[in-house]
This record gives C-alpha cells, sequence and structure tokens, in this order.
C-alpha cells in the first residue's frame, strides 16, 4: 500500500487486472474406466524467466550472498524478494526492477553490487494435468502438475492435513528452504538461521481469479470398498513458477483411514510426513516432520455425538549441521459434544456441528458443541496452520442485511469458495500450537422467526497463562411480517499490554505478536467490546430499508487489523535467541507508524450505517448504502469504511443484463500517514458491466473500471459484497468471452 515499487506506485487499487488471456479446459467424463483432465492458460503467468544463480559481495564488510532474479510478465519486472548475506545475515531487499529485451540493469543494494543480468524465458501454459483410472470403489490419479485442490483434506476433528483459512495458501505448495549458518553477525557473533517450509513464492504466486499457480505433482489413491471403510492416500511435491520442473526440494503425503465398526461408532487414523532437502545436488535430507494419530467417533444416542482425537509429531531439523541440528516432539488432543434437537442422527456428518443445516420445512432446530483441545509448543504439523482461524474473521464482528454472496466465482465456472466454508471460520475457536482451549456454542432458530447463536471460548497457554476470552451473542428476530431486527454483542477480554509488543496483530506463520515501538506503557487493558443493533423494514416486496448502529472500541479485529498492518517490517534479521546454547537469529515482525492509530487502552466511538433496496421494475434492482464511522482510518476491507453508494443491476432481456456501481469515500489513506498527513481526503469509484448469454454454454462480459465484485476474478472480501477495495475509478476496459464446447 505504501510501496513505490512498479506493482501498485502507491495507487488505490487492488489487482487491476490488466492483462490478455487465453484458458481452455479438456476433459472426458466415462463413468469407469480411464478419464483424463487438462487445462492450457496462456497470460501473463504463463511467460517467466530467471538469470543464474549468482554471488554478490559488499565491498565494505567482504560479505557474500547468493542472487537469484525471478521474472514475470504480469508486472513486466523482476518479483520483489529478500536474500540474506551468509556471515552476517545481512537484508538485501530486491526491488521490482525493471527488465528490457530480457535484460536488467546493475544495482545496488545495502552495499551489494548485483550486476545486470540475462533472463533465461520459460514458457509455462500448461496448468493442469491429470488421468484418472476409476472402477467401482478404486480411484488412482497420477497428476503431473495441478492445483492446491489435489492435496489431501481429511475429515479428522482437527484436520491435520490441509488445515488453513480459505484464502490461506495450502501448505502442501511450500517449498522448503535450508537453514544457513552466519560466522559474524554484528554485535552477537556466530549464529543460524533455521530451514523452514517457506511461502515466499506460494502465496505470491496467484493469478486474478485467485488461483495459487504453485503446482503440485504426485499422485492419490482412493478405496472405499463398502460404505464402512474409506481408505485415502497422497504424495506430492510442489514446484513454483521459477523452478526446473526436475527439482525437487521436499516431498510431502497423508494418508487417511476410517472405519465405522457399529452403526454409532467409528475409528479413524492420519499420517503425514514432510521430508525436505538441501539445494545442492545430492539432495541430503535435512528436515523431517511425522504426525499421526487416531480419532474416535461415538454416537451416544441419535442426535448426541461425541468426537475425540489424539495426534503426535516428531520433527527433525537441520540435520545437515552436527552443531544446530535439533528434534522436537509434541502432543495434541481434542474432544467435543456435539448435539441438535429434534434428535435425528449426526453420526455420517462429514463435519459434525457445521454439517447441521436448518430443516427445509422451517421447522424449529437447536445444535450445540462443547469442545476441549490442546496443543503442545513441541507439536508440528507441517501441512496444516492454526494461526489464522483461532480468531474471528473481521466481517464476522459486525451486522448484515444483505444476504452473502453464495461462492466467490460464478458463470461458467463452478464454485470454488461456497458459503459454506467461509461461515464454518467466520468465528474463531482458539485452538493453536502452545495452548489450551475450551469452547461452547449453542445456536436455536426457526427459519423467518429468530435465530439465536451464543459461543464463549476460553483460552490459555499451556503453562497456564491467559490468552482470551471471549464471549459472544447474535440475535436475529422477525417481529412483524415487515421488520427484523438484528443485534451483536462481543466481549474479549485480553490480558494486560506488555511494553513494545502488539496486544493483537500477530505474524500469520508462527503466530507470535509483532513488535510495536509505540507500546510504551505495560499493564494497560486492549480487551475489546463490542455492541450493535439493526433494524430491517421491508414496506412491499420492491422496497425495503435497514439502519445499523454500532457502538465498539474494536479498532483491530474489526477490520482485519486493515490498515494498520501496512506498516510492517518483516524481513530485518533482527531477533536473536538462544536454544540448547546455541544462538539463533531469524525475522521479528515490527510495526512502525502506529502513533496515527489509537493504542490500549482503546477508547469507543460509533459506527451509523443505512441502506435502502428497491426494485422499481420486475428486472431491475437498486441498492443505496451509506457509513459514517468516527475512526476515521477505517479501510477498504468491509462496509464500515466512510462512503455513500449506489448498485444497479438490469436485465432488460433474458440474455442482457448490465450493472453499474458508484462510491464516494473518505480515508485517511496510509500512503498519505506515512508522510505525516492526517487529513482525510475523497475518492470517486465508478464502475460498469455489461452481459450477453448467447446460450447457456457461453457468455460475453465488458467492463468498465474496477468494481471489487467481478464475476471473473478475485471477489471482496466480505462475502457481504461490502468491501471497497478500489476506491479511485480505474480507466481499464476489459472484455471476456467464455464457451463450454
Amino acid at each position: 500500500m505504501t510501496s513505490t515499487a512498479v506493482y501498485n506506485k502507491k495507487i488505490n487499487t487492488y489487482d487491476p487486472r490488466i492483462y490478455d488471456s487465453l484458458s481452455a479446459n479438456f476433459d472426458t467424463t466415462n463413468k469407469e474406466g480411464f478419464n483424463f483432465h487438462g487445462n492450457v492458460t496462456v497470460d501473463p503467468w504463463s511467460f517467466t524467466g530467471n538469470s543464474t544463480n549468482i554471488t554478490v559481495a559488499n565491498s565494505g564488510t567482504g560479505d557474500t550472498a547468493d542472487v537469484e532474479l525471478r521474472y514475470w510478465s504480469n508486472t513486466a519486472h523482476i518479483v520483489n524478494n529478500t536474500v540474506y548475506s551468509k556471515n552476517t545475515a545481512a537484508t538485501i531487499n530486491i526491488p521490482e526492477m525493471e527488465v528490457n529485451n530480457y535484460k536488467t540493469e546493475a544495482l545496488t543494494e545495502n552495499g551489494y553490487y548485483i550486476p545486470g543480468q540475462k533472463i533465461a524465458q520459460q514458457f509455462q501454459p500448461v496448468r493442469e494435468l491429470w488421468f484418472d483410472y476409476n472402477k467401482e470403489s478404486v480411484n488412482f490419479r497420477f497428476f503431473p502438475i495441478a492445483y492446491q485442490d489435489q492435496a489431501l483434506t481429511s475429515d479428522d476433528p482437527l484436520g491435520i492435513t490441509n488445515h488453513r483459512i480459505w484464502w490461506e495458501d495450502s501448505y502442501w505448495l511450500r517449498r522448503y528452504t535450508p537453514g544457513v549458518f552466519h560466522s559474524s553477525t554484528p554485535g552477537h557473533g556466530a549464529a543460524f538461521t533455521k530451514g523452514k517450509w517457506d511461502d515466499t513464492y506460494s502465496f505470491l504466486t496467484k493469478d486474478s481469479t485467485g488461483k495459487y499457480l504453485t503446482a503440485l505433482r504426485g499422485f492419490s489413491f482412493n478405496l472405499q470398498p463398502s460404505e464402512d471403510t474409506y481408505f485415502a492416500s497422497t504424495l506430492s511435491t510442489p514446484k513454483d513458477l521459477w523452478q526446473d520442473y526436475a527439482t525437487v526440494d521436499n516431498i510431502v503425503s497423508a494418508t487417511r483411514f476410517k472405519q465405522n465398526i457399529l452403526d454409532n461408532l467409528s475409528l479413524g487414523a492420519t499420517f503425514t510426513a514432510r521430508l525436505g532437502f538441501t539445494s545442492d545436488s545430492d539432495m541430503t535430507l535435512d528436515a523431517q516432520n511425522y504426525v499421526g494419530g487416531l480419532d474416535l467417533g461415538y454416537e451416544i444416542f441419535d442426535g448426541l455425538k461425541a468426537q475425540g482425537e489424539v495426534l503426535t509429531s516428531q520433527s527433525y531439523s537441520n540435520t545437515t549441521n552436527e552443531t544446530y541440528k535439533s528434534k522436537s516432539q509434541g502432543n495434541a488432543y481434542y474432544f467435543s459434544l456435539v448435539t441438535r434437537y429434534p434428535r435425528e442422527s449426526i453420526m455420517d456428518l462429514k463435519y459434525s456441528y457445521d454439517d447441521i443445516k436448518p430443516p427445509k420445512d422451517g421447522s424449529f432446530l437447536l445444535k450445540a458443541r462443547l469442545y476441549g483441545a490442546r496443543m503442545d509448543t513441541g507439536f508440528d504439523s507441517a501441512l496444516s496452520n492454526y494461526h489464522n482461524t483461532r480468531q474471528d474473521v473481521f466481517w464476522g464482528r459486525h451486522i448484515h442485511f444483505r444476504k452473502p454472496f453464495e461462492y466467490y466465482y460464478s458463470g461458467l465456472e463452478g464454485p470454488t469458495t461456497k458459503w459454506d466454508e467461509l461461515d464454518a471460520t467466520r468465528i474463531g475457536d482458539g485452538i493453536d500450537i502452545g495452548r489450551n482451549a475450551f469452547g461452547f456454542r449453542i445456536e436455536a432458530g426457526k427459519a423467518d422467526v429468530f435465530n439465536n447463536l451464543f459461543d464463549i471460548r476460553y483460552v490459555n497457554s499451556v503453562k497456564g497463562e491467559p490468552i482470551e476470552t471471549v464471549v459472544r451473542d447474535e440475535l436475529a428476530v422477525k417481529i412483524t411480517d415487515k421488520l427484523t431486527a438484528k443485534g451483536l454483542g462481543i466481549y474479549q477480554r485480553l490480558p494486560k499490554t506488555t511494553v513494545g509488543v502488539d496486544p493483537t496483530i500477530f505474524d500469520g506463520n508462527t503466530g507470535q505478536f509483532w513488535d510495536n515501538p509505540s507500546i510504551t506503557v505495560g499493564g494497560q487493558d486492549p480487551s475489546l467490546k463490542t455492541g450493535s443493533v439493526g433494524l430491517n423494514y421491508e414496506f412491499f416486496d420492491w422496497l425495503s430499508i435497514n439502519g445499523i448502529y454500532e457502538r465498539t472500541n474494536d479498532y483491530t479485529l474489526a477490520y482485519g487489523d486493515f490498515p494498520r498492518n501496512v506498516y510492517r517490517n518483516d524481513t530485518t534479521m533482527d531477533h536473536f535467541y538462544y536454544q540448547n546454547d546455541n544462538q539463533y537469529v531469524d525475522n521479528l515482525a515490527s510495526l512502525y507508524n502506529q502513533q496515527y492509530f489509537p493504542l490500549p487502552p482503546y477508547s469507543f466511538y460509533n459506527v451509523f450505517k443505512a441502506g435502502c433496496e428497491f426494485s422499481p421494475f420486475r428486472n431491475m434492482n437498486v441498492y443505496l448504502d451509506y457509513a459514517q464511522n468516527d475512526f476515521k482510518s477505517s479501510g477498504q476491507v468491509s462496509d464500515g469504511m466512510n462512503h455513500v453508494g449506489m448498485d444497479i443491476t438490469y436485465m432488460p432481456f433474458k440474455k442482457f443484463g448490465m450493472a453499474f456501481k458508484y462510491v464516494y469515500s473518505r480515508w485517511r489513506d496510509p500512503n498519505r500517514l506515512a508522510l505525516g498527513y492526517t487529513n482525510i481526503t475523497g475518492h470517486n469509484n465508478f464502475f460498469g458491466e455489461f452481459r450477453y448469454f448467447p446460450s447457456k454454454d457461453d457468455e460475453l462480459i465488458l467492463q468498465y473500471g474496477e468494481g471489487n465484485s467481478s464475476q471473473i476474478g478475485n471477489m471482496t472480501l466480505d462475502p457481504y459484497g461490502g468491501s471497497n477495495l478500489t476506491i479511485d475509478t480505474q480507466h481499464i476496459v476489459r472484455a471476456y468471452y467464455r464457451r463450454r464446447f
């Protein structure tokens, strides 16, 4: 956001999608026997390149570093990256260097001279390729190249094979980066950077539709000889856009077995393994991670199910270095009771509580869950991440009257991110490494009458130190046929502040809270409280209005910590620590410029929102919305940003439709804040779209501007359509044509 680099140049826009793309899928649909799937896409992400790996030196210190420049044509520049020197762990930030005729200019960065490099071109149009063999209860798939959806996602209670939040790249995509010994770090002497499962490129490399482009290579096997027996296993290795196909730096495998012993009793077993190799030609084994465990499901009687899981992990790190090699071991435990009323068997539901849906006949439903979990500090799963699911999602801390989008991609392309997946992680569960978490939730409702959700969780460290207590109650009541009321209350009790440590913003890879030098006083209360009420009145079928009032002191989680976490430094090696008498160094992410934002104890402020929806004709819909927020830095991720907007959709004919959107917003721009300007600036954004459907198998779309809700592309971060990620009109014209043959 505050960068002057090529990708945005401080322009308030989110992925302008300026590119040409041609994509085609090829499939066979045999019910049994062999099948084939392929995807060929020619777009800027199909054209990449890289330089040779060179060693650069600092003339002042004599230190050296290995540098490889990576190019992609979506920006026609080198990918920005951070490299660290060998001896002193000095930081070398490679900017988005311009590439002309596949050559770069010379550059000096932090005293290291990087000569101009020739970029070797690569063309990679094949995005997916797999071969299937299906016969009755057996499926075997060989995928030479595939997306992350080929990773095995198990249904064990802790989801140990692929647990993550929906927007995060799968841990299966991550490369392995070996550890580095630094002989003379300034002021600290010898230190070691540990090897890690690295997301430097896997998270970065996604196209404008939101697909992560790091590929998986491997095979999977599924066997289900009966309804009571299930076995699945996947083995793969990731490949990023700049990696030679024959190069392998880590291998991943996961296996899941489940057996229904009785109609009301099931036993499951899960095992995962990950091996990391050094980058030399010998591919020496340098890291190992193994996780295995058993889970049990028992339906005591119809509508009451108990689940439990016990896992253990073993990790071996940096085994090629005798001095710094290490071993860790830890266990994880989970237990839950899930119930529903009216009583009905829930034994066969895959995800238990989240799969209990309201009855289609609109009758009363009550469901509840009680759970407890513990993960030792030494527990380590190289295929899952719990850091981003332990807390509430920002849009889940507000009242909404607009209906959520069913999924994030539409048209001829099938849904990939469904509402059920988003809703399952809307409220955090507190479960993470080094924590004990206990929670209870009860939800009762009757369609078109009322719904109430009460949720409480208590979390402390494995040492017994308090981490958080969160209590929430959500209520929706249809008072009359025309009037609906909603209420939301959240209280999150947090520990007193520690000098220099932010109480809410943490590193998504480590789970550790970031340094914040603006926290100069310890012992302050950073606890968060929110209370909000809303009314929606439907005058007629074609006209309704709504209003929401919110009073809160939540300046952080309610906005996904945006734009506070824009001001961060997470590339400098400045964290030194000892372990087993050896000194280590790594990145300790720190915040800066936080003086522009409220600090603990957080004061209360008011938010007012209003909306009006009317349909003057059967084929036209208009929505007007308004938000006034005392927190002037409230960012674009939600409809809490100060703004007034208008959406119009109109389908004059069955095969032709159009949409227009205009938003005027006011904001404290982080880019200007960094320069010391605290005044509020106004922004105007207009977006238009025309869609033509010649038949059910093809569509033509014309767009002007950036509307944050493209039918082809990454949908808004707020599934209710409230975010305004682009706040200035973008003078871009796009045309899409898709056809299914």
